[in-house]
């Protein structure tokens, strides 16, 4: 896989369009917590919202802490109830409170 030549949401991108599992785990893997929130920020909300159902819950928690809350709580709002469950379990306690408390303010709104 050629990564040097592609920004990081390209490759995302590709990835998420092959549905390949274990190489997104891997490229996320390679990348700085800046980075995988600069790159998921690229990309369109439905390119979103397949990536995270794409991530094991463990992968889908981490992505969830590198991006800014706001971020977070929109991805957690798009996910079916079992796979929002699944992710928010794999969550630290202090980010499970803040980004539940968040969805609760965006449906609010």
């Amino acid at each position: 896989m050629e990564l040097a030549d592609t920004r990081p949401w390209e490759q995302i991108r590709d990835l998420v369009a092959k549905e390949a599992r274990s190489d997104l785990h891997d490229f996320l893997a390679s990348l700085s917590s800046t980075e995988v929130a600069r790159a998921v920020s690229h990309l369109e909300a439905e390119e979103r919202a397949v990536l995270m159902a794409l991530l094991e819950p463990t992968d889908a928690a981490e992505v969830m802490t590198d991006v800014p809350e706001e971020q977070a709580v929109d991805l957690l709002a798009d996910l079916t109830p079992a796979s929002a469950a699944a992710i928010v379990g794999e969550l630290r306690r202090d980010v499970k409170v803040d980004l539940i408390a968040g969805l609760g303010e965006s449906e609010a709104e």
